[in-house]
């Protein structure tokens, strides 16, 4: 089994695709180019060279037909490997998504509710503030009519001593 990591599957991929198809591409191609123009043409070929590789093709007639079927297991196996691959990484986008949007109906649930705390906050501290201002209005009263001399409403403002 090939465990090379995904970029080195993909690029084996294409240098067994360029070996299977070579003959075929050279049939149908119009005149064989100049080995300058290979070179810059295929990139593989021309790292494999860098490398120190020197690689020809035999003939069709020449080719070994267990080799061939060893070559086209391994290529149909890096195929699978990068086709699972593939599908893995939709599968990782996929949950990435999901839990992107989970994540955002958090933020967007967490901003909701932060918001109507505030607006319940903001409403005691009214209602605080109108009691206070409304019993501060009932003292200022009650304290005009003592100056005033009216007995009745200085004494109903008074309060008994709360027993300790």
């Amino acid at each position: 089994m090939i465990t090379a990591p995904r970029p080195h599957r993909i690029a084996l991929l294409a240098v067994a695709l360029s070996l299977l198809t070579g003959p075929v591409a050279a049939q149908t191609q119009a005149p064989a180019p100049t080995a300058a123009q290979s070179a810059a043409s295929d990139p593989v070929a021309d790292l494999l060279r860098r490398q120190g590789e020197r690689y020809r093709r035999a003939p069709d007639s020449a080719q070994d037909p267990d080799e061939l079927r060893q070559t086209q297991a391994l290529n149909d196996e890096v195929v699978a490997q990068n086709d699972l691959a593939e599908n893995e990484d939709r599968a990782n986008a996929a949950a990435y998504a999901r839990a992107q949007a989970q994540y955002q109906s958090e933020l967007e649930a967490a901003a909701i509710e932060a918001r109507e705390r505030r607006e319940t906050d903001l409403r005691t501290a009214a209602e605080a503030q109108a009691a206070y201002e409304r019993q501060m209005a009932d003292w200022r009263a009650t304290v005009a009519a003592c100056e005033r001399g009216d007995r009745a409403r200085c004494n109903a403002g008074r309060q008994a001593p709360s027993p300790n």
